[in-house]
């Protein structure tokens, strides 16, 4: 890494391949289904504009593609993720030590700041984390966790409570991130799609099935995902036996990263929600 004052004379500059896969979708209707549409909305129906609410879904399936690649990657393609294992990437997993919600709302909020203080500690001002990632059910704990016992009488959150110290120490953005912790909902809504359940757990969130943080610089100079090709619709809609299909690719390869010490995933930070197959429940290994 080259500070972005050096002379541009003194960069050394090499080329480097990295692994790329491109991906297509398509969103398709006839001709008949927008008549039909057309009279049900001259009858009083809402106009949904059936055309372009499926390209939407298309590509949102795009967009979903390019999520599971930056925080999964591909083992079969050689394309790493944020999740991809640690030998691989050089970013430090830590036991969380405990779950969110299993002892007292400060061990909570104690939770929220111990790795933001690890990696001041470990690169002082080089690498202050301004990001901290959290899981659906994590997000929804600690926004809804009073903090404090009954008789405190508290207005705050465990996440109010830890933001003005988080502010101190650089953390800019918590953000609200579901491929940080496992959910069911999404796991079976993937097996519906034809997903292996071993594939379909693992791209549910989370590493192994658990809600996980994930505490960050995020910056260029620390991680980038890779892309090939920005998502592009093909030129002409193609017309077969009265059938529009609209097409589009775009390409990526997962992430990489540059500075793994500004990088801390928190494994297994709970709270763990309900789990309806009684033969998954509790942690994963």
């Amino acid at each position: 890494y080259l500070p972005s004052n050096a002379p541009r004379g003194q960069e050394n500059r090499a080329a480097v391949t990295r692994p790329l896969v491109y991906w297509h979708s398509a969103a398709s209707w006839s001709n008949l289904e927008l008549l039909r549409y057309a009279e049900a909305v001259a009858n009083g129906a809402p106009n949904i504009q059936l055309d372009q609410r499926r390209i939407t879904n298309a590509i949102r399936m795009m967009n979903w593609f390019e999520n599971i690649l930056a925080f999964f990657g591909s083992p079969q393609l050689n394309i790493q993720g944020l999740f991809s294992p640690e030998a691989d990437t050089g970013i430090q997993r830590i036991a969380s030590g405990g779950v969110f919600g299993s002892s007292t709302t400060e061990a909570d909020r104690e939770l929220l700041t111990r790795e933001v203080k690890l990696i001041l500690r470990q690169t002082e001002q080089e690498l202050i984390p301004d990001t901290i990632m959290l899981g659906t059910e994590t997000w929804l704990y600690v926004n809804d966790k009073r903090y404090g016992d009954a008789t405190a009488d508290s207005n705050q959150t465990v996440l109010e409570a830890a933001e003005a110290t988080l502010r101190k120490f650089g953390i800019k953005d918590i953000l609200w991130t579901p491929e940080v912790g496992w959910s069911e909902a999404q796991e079976n809504r993937l097996k519906a799609h034809g997903l292996p359940d071993a594939a379909a757990e693992k791209f549910a969130g989370g590493i192994g099935g658990n809600q996980d943080m994930v505490v960050m610089k995020r910056d260029a100079s620390v991680l980038e995902m890779v892309v090939a090709k920005n998502r592009v619709m093909y030129p002409a809609r193609e017309t077969v036996n009265d059938r529009v299909e609209a097409r589009m690719i775009q390409g990526g390869g997962g992430k990489v990263t540059y500075r793994p010490q500004g990088i801390k995933t928190v494994t297994n930070v709970g709270p763990d929600p309900p789990r309806t197959d009684n033969t998954r429940q509790g942690h994963h290994p």
